[in-house]
């Protein structure tokens, strides 16, 4: 068998177990496996296969396992897998892929773990990998063409691509590449950026904040020192305001409760107590 014609299994059910592919197979062609239902193994795409026509396995749920895509594949053609829910495992595109068509892997939604393309892709049409359960897609090469908008994207809003670092065909604007957002990958120097505080510290315990690469998105995490009390710094803000000044009179009020140091903070003239002159003297 050298090829699989249009349609020849459109509609079969009935199907258990694996559906392999010989390798004497060069090409799939349109709706050969379409709709197919009962098969409950995996797809073994055969090693002579080089293209993968339109809708070929389009329906057919049944499928479990990882998808490799092989070696000989050149072209994957619009919703070529559309609606295979059932695949469970990763899916693998061989190194001679050069374009993928619209709604190729679309609702896919079992595959698990991220995906690497080939040196070789050059286009990747609308919606290919719509929901299909990749979130994490690497790239090797120069950028491709992406035949996408945006109602019709070619990844989902969520994802993450990732793009050789020191490739100039990729072109990246405030971290992402065609919409999405984009981090760079391989070997590099990490460019970080500013600090975020994640936990403000306080005069007995440390924060923690953290600052992430500007080019593969990295994350380093840092300890902020303890604060050291500043006398009449009383709301800990590590500044003297006139909220230090209306805090100190309420807690000479007794309006509000002591907490932490403040009533170290507060005593601001040292006389072991907080009072009207401590809040004049803030002020």
């Amino acid at each position: 068998v050298k090829a699989i014609g249009e349609e020849a299994f459109y509609g079969c059910f009935g199907f258990i177990g694996d559906l392999v592919i010989p390798d004497s197979v060069t090409k799939i062609y349109e709706s050969a496996f379409e709709n197919c239902f009962g098969f409950t193994g995996n797809l073994i795409i055969g090693n002579g296969v080089t293209t993968i026509k339109n809708s070929a396995f389009s329906g057919c749920s049944g499928f479990t396992g990882n998808l490799i895509i092989p070696n000989s594949v050149i072209s994957i053609e619009s919703s070529a897998f559309d609606g295979c829910s059932g695949f469970s495992e990763s899916l693998t595109i061989g190194n001679s892929i050069e374009t993928i068509g619209s709604f190729a892997f679309r609702g896919c939604s079992g595959f698990t773990g991220n995906l690497i393309f080939p040196e070789n892709i050059t286009t990747i049409y609308m919606k290919a990998f719509d929901k299909c359960g990749i979130y994490d897609y690497y790239f090797t090469g120069d950028a491709p063409k992406l035949d996408n908008n945006d109602i019709l994207p070619v990844f989902d809003s969520n994802d993450i691509v990732y793009y050789p670092i020191g490739n100039l065909t990729w072109i990246i604007e405030d971290g992402r590449w065609n919409g999405y957002k984009a981090w760079g990958w391989g070997e590099h120097e990490c460019l970080f950026g500013e600090w975020y505080e994640t936990k403000k510290p306080t005069w007995d315990e440390t924060g923690e904040k953290y600052r992430r690469c500007e080019l593969c998105g990295d994350i380093e995490t840092g300890i902020i020192p303890k604060i050291e009390y500043i006398y009449g710094d009383v709301d800990v803000d590590r500044e003297i305001t006139v909220k230090d000044v209306y805090l100190t009179r309420l807690l000479v009020a007794k309006l509000i409760p002591f907490s932490g140091k403040q009533e170290y903070s507060s005593d601001v003239n040292g006389d072991g107590k907080t009072s009207i002159i401590d809040a004049n003297i803030i002020r």
